[in-house]
């Protein structure tokens, strides 16, 4: 069983699991030649593993891929949101406002970025460390 985390912690911990997510694109970019190697998708989490150990020291390969998974299906549901009130609606001001607050920060898995190239490797750590 792993130990729980301070909320800040928490917090701290999911941001730091999507900046390292975003760092290994064979995993969420179909279009990277790697995509389909066993072995290079396990080398990229076990990457993600070392950064998860140091909030929860018993984490595996498994943890996060359920981690990732359980984000990943959350934004999912956020983003249907998003796209069908974009498409329901005539006014820019009355399309569906996301309250998953780390939404932004998984837009990459769907080919977008906010705010322009706000969230360029180097911004995307200035912008996390600021938390």
């Amino acid at each position: 069983m792993l130990e729980q985390i301070a909320p800040t912690d928490q917090e701290r911990f999911v941001k730091d699991l999507i900046t390292a997510f975003r760092e290994q694109p064979v995993l969420w970019d179909k279009n990277n030649p790697q995509h389909k190697s066993r072995a290079e998708r396990t080398e990229a989490y076990q990457a993600i593993t070392e950064k998860c150990r140091e909030y929860f020291p018993e984490a595996d390969e498994d943890f996060v891929k359920e981690k990732l998974d359980s984000l990943r299906s959350t934004f999912r549901r956020e983003r249907h949101k998003v796209l069908k009130s974009k498409a329901m609606t005539a006014k820019p001001e009355d399309v569906y406002n996301p309250s998953l607050w780390y939404y932004n920060l998984l837009l990459f898995t769907v080919g977008e970025e906010p705010l322009g190239d706000f969230f360029g490797q180097e911004s995307l750590r200035q912008y996390l460390s600021a938390f």
